[in-house]
Order: C-alpha cells, then sequence, then structure tokens
C-alpha cells in the first residue's frame, strides 16, 4: 500500500468517525452559556465536529426567536405588587419608567397610577399600569388586576414575547416578589377593608391606611379584670411572638369581645391597631363581618395580622346559611400554623348561636362591662387632665357613676367645668363632679322612665294607615285611651 491509499484510508476513517459523532450530538442538544472569549465546544459523551455544533448554533438562534406567552402571578394586593415591581424595575434598570409602547401615532406613555403608601398625605408614589413595554423586550407586556390568585386579588403579568426574552420578565417578576418579603406596603400596617352592599370585599378600591399615631392607649380604661384578660389573650401574642413560637403557643387565634354598646370594644381595637404596628403586625379593619372569609384569605399574606370586625351577632344569631359559612370561616380557611388573630365584637351576646362560643372554635370570650367605681375614677382624670388636681378625691363621684358608660361620664366631666367657672376657681373639684353627676342621673332617669310619645301629626298618620289597611273599622282616641269602635261583624 502505497502513501496515496494511507492517506484516503486515514481521511475515511476520520470522515467515518466525525459521521459518527454528528450522530451523536443529532440526539442531543445543547443549551449555549456566554463565559470568557472564545467558543467552547462540548467533548461529552465524545467531542462534538465543528459542522454539527454550527448546525445547532442556528438551532438555537431560531429557537430563541420562538415568540411564547409569559404568565407571571405575583401573589400580592394588585396596588402592593406593582409598587414592588416598580421597586425591582428601579433595582434592575437604574429607573423605574418602562419604555413607551410605539403606535402608528408614535410612542405612547404607560397608563401611570397613584398608589397610596401609608397613613400620611405624602405617603403615595405613581406606578405604571396596564400595558408597556421593557428594555430588552421587543414586544409589550401588562399588568391585570386579577381576583383568582392563591389568596384571592392578585397581579398577573402577561405578553408575547421571544423566547431568549422570557427570562427578563421573570426575573423581573422574581425580583419584585423578594422585594414584597421585606417592603410590602401593606405589611406591618393598620388598614382599613371596604366592603360592598351584599357583604362582600370591594378589592377594587385598595385597602385604606389607618393612622396609629393618633391613637392613645393610655385613654383606654377598661375594668381591671377585663384589661387583665385582654393583655393576655390579646395583645401578649402581638408583643411577644416568638416566646410564643418557643413555646409551641398557636398564633392563630379567635378572640370575642362582648358587652353593651359604649363600653370600649371599639377603642379596644383602635389601641390593638397600634400595638401591631409597633410590633410589626398587620392590622385590618373590616367594615362588614360578612367579608370575613376573604379578609382572613386576604391576612394569609401579610401574617401576623389581626382581622377586626364588628357586630358578628348580626351573622350569627341563627343557624341559617350565612351563619354556618361565617362559623366555618372561623373554623377552616386558617390552618393551626397560620399567624391570624381574628377578633370579633358583639353588642348582644345573647342572641349568638351557642355554637360560636364552644372553646375551639373562640380562645377567649372578654367580657366589656361598664366601667366599675375606679375605671370612672381615671376616666374623670383623662377627661378632666389638667383640670382636676392629682390629690383632688373622685372615690364618691366615682360610686356615684360607676355602671355609666365613658360617654356619660365624658358629659359629666364637661358640666363639671361650668361648674368650676361659675365658682371662679381654675380647677374642677369632687364637688362640681357630685353636682354634674346628680343632674346626669336625672337626666337618664327621664330618657328610661319616659317613653317618647307621638307627636299629634303622627298619631293622625297612624290612624290613617290603619283605616287603609281596614277600611272597616277605625280607632278613635279618646282622652288618652284607645276605644275600638265597631261597625261591622268582624270585631
Amino acid at each position: 500500500m502505497d502513501m496515496s491509499e494511507d492517506f484516503e484510508t486515514e481521511a475515511a476513517n476520520r470522515q467515518k468517525s466525525e459521521k459518527e459523532r454528528a450522530k451523536v450530538w443529532a440526539r442531543k442538544d445543547v443549551d449555549i452559556d456566554y463565559v470568557g472569549s472564545k467558543i467552547t465546544l462540548p467533548d461529552d459523551p465524545t467531542p462534538m465536529p465543528l459542522r454539527t455544533a454550527i448546525a445547532a448554533l442556528e438551532r438555537k438562534a431560531k429557537d430563541e426567536e420562538t415568540l411564547l406567552d409569559v404568565h407571571e402571578v405575583i401573589d400580592a394586593y394588585p396596588e402592593d405588587a406593582i409598587v414592588a415591581l416598580n421597586i425591582a424595575m428601579r433595582r434592575k434598570y437604574g429607573w423605574a419608567s418602562p419604555t413607551p409602547k410605539m403606535t402608528w401615532f408614535g410612542p405612547v406613555q404607560p397608563d401611570l397610577i397613584t398608589v397610596k403608601t401609608g397613613p400620611k398625605p405624602g405617603d403615595q408614589v405613581q406606578v405604571p399600569f396596564g400595558q408597556f413595554t421593557l428594555p430588552g423586550v421587543e414586544n409589550p407586556i401588562e399588568t391585570h388586576r386579577f381576583p383568582g390568585g392563591p389568596n384571592g386579588w392578585c397581579l398577573i403579568i402577561t405578553g408575547q414575547v421571544r423566547k431568549r426574552e422570557a427570562a427578563v420578565v421573570k426575573e423581573l417578576a422574581n425580583l419584585a416578589r423578594d422585594i414584597l418579603k421585606t417592603d410590602s406596603i401593606y405589611k406591618g400596617k393598620a388598614i382599613r377593608l371596604k366592603s360592598d352592599t351584599n357583604g362582600n370585599l370591594n378589592l377594587n378600591q385598595p385597602p385604606e391606611f389607618i393612622d396609629t399615631d393618633a391613637i392613645k392607649p393610655d385613654e383606654l380604661v377598661l375594668n381591671a379584670d377585663a384589661l387583665s384578660v385582654v393583655e393576655s389573650a390579646l395583645w401578649a401574642p402581638i408583643r411577644h411572638t416568638e416566646a410564643c413560637i418557643r413555646n409551641k403557643i398557636p398564633l392563630k387565634r379567635g378572640i370575642l369581645l362582648e358587652g353593651p354598646y359604649g363600653t370600649g370594644k371599639t377603642m379596644t381595637a383602635a389601641v390593638t391597631s397600634r400595638v401591631c404596628v409597633e410590633t410589626g403586625w398587620t392590622y385590618i379593619l373590616l367594615d362588614d363581618v360578612r367579608s370575613l372569609k376573604d379578609a382572613l384569605l386576604f391576612a394569609q399574606r401579610y401574617a401576623p395580622a389581626v382581622v377586626f370586625a364588628e357586630d358578628i351577632d348580626r351573622v350569627v344569631a341563627t343557624r341559617d346559611q350565612q351563619g354556618n359559612d361565617i362559623l366555618n370561616t372561623i373554623d377552616g380557611v386558617l390552618s393551626k400554623n397560620s399567624q391570624v388573630i381574628t377578633v370579633l365584637t358583639t353588642n348582644h351576646v345573647d342572641k349568638l348561636d351557642r355554637a360560636m362560643l364552644r372553646p375551639g372554635r373562640l380562645d377567649a370570650v372578654i367580657s366589656v362591662k361598664a366601667p366599675d367605681a375606679e375605671a370612672v375614677q381615671r376616666l374623670i382624670r383623662i377627661y378632666g387632665r389638667s383640670l382636676i388636681d392629682k390629690k383632688e378625691g373622685l372615690e364618691v363621684v366615682g360610686q356615684q357613676l360607676a355602671g355609666n358608660i365613658p360617654a356619660t361620664i365624658r358629659e359629666v366631666v364637661e358640666r363639671s367645668k361650668l361648674g368650676m367657672i361659675a365658682n371662679g376657681r381654675e380647677k374642677v373639684t369632687e364637688d362640681d363632679l357630685v353636682v354634674a353627676a346628680t343632674g346626669m342621673e336625672y337626666h337618664l332617669k327621664l330618657l328610661a322612665d319616659k317613653p317618647d310619645e307621638p307627636s299629634d301629626e303622627h298619631k293622625v298618620g297612624a290612624s290613617l294607615v290603619r283605616l287603609l289597611r281596614d277600611p272597616v273599622a277605625t280607632a278613635i282616641e279618646n282622652e288618652g285611651e284607645a276605644t275600638r269602635v265597631c261597625i261591622s261583624d268582624h270585631c
């Protein structure tokens, strides 16, 4: 065999080997990684032929231009999520103004909406919402409010982008999710959720921030036994969260504040909102207890959280479908490991279905009664402030006003200030308070003993109504006594 035959044989073997290696790589896909300053081809399981590499790169280039539908769900209330997305764009691009969308009529700027981020007048930010394009992404993307997220309303990002651009959108969405963990506009704040006339959360309106700076905890005066239970059952888990976790004390709790109107239940809720904000808990005030289920789902996102709703007796006085739904909500919406405290109130605990009150459904029932004598004295000093000397004894008037609601006690203090002025003094004395309290007692007795008398116009109107309802008989008033005169056999 001469040299030319050896050369031909070697060339044929190389060609055969390259074809075999090409077949191997034809069955394998490769990824592209941008590293260093040279092109490096893979050699496992066998060195990739150059022509095969060129073909693979061409396939990859074509694949990267494929249009894909992107759909990123950010599980947060839409306004919260769009603010986080705005921060993510600022961090990624150094600015937060997305590229305008180009149309036949020229560039169209994205819609900007103003989002409140706190209770103060200047706590707000303008953020893009709707359709816009991002640097490095050819086609526009869109942001939408969506009601069907894992925990209710959320933000979704949609669009049709090149495959090579999808990573840009995903990276931005992931960055926004990370920001929400630490910089949510709602977490650790006090907010109010609004409901529509049907009792459903009206999440078309963003939550309203509550300014807890104006709340004065020292103005909450409860009887000593009630205050002790509030501090241990409600405020202790909020103030000592880590200790509760260490001691395996559940933070999922249900608490009922019951008692007459005006005794301090709402004020207890207000002080609780301040305790929450001071300790990093989220406080959620619900304006309609019927939307409790959605509010608890909302609270899951921003836990640890307190959800407060008044007048639970409106929906669980009877075991109808609505009452059952509320009871099932209290039992089942949150897992036992949830960090959400549900606080409910009622002025009519006697109207509640007994199933509502069983242990396990409620962890504490706190009776908030009208202030006793000691609590009355504290209220008088709060309402009178510097006008009542610290050494002035208030035992007599405290006993006299015990059992009255705080609004009545406040009115007594206001009336006592007139007595101070009338006597030419600069301080309110207990005598001033006793005189004012005595007058208030007579005032309240009149309200209790004498029902409102209907006016003459009301009496005439009532008679006409009866006449229209029953044209066969009418009632005639005779010297204050009602006498029915029968003019047919129907009587």
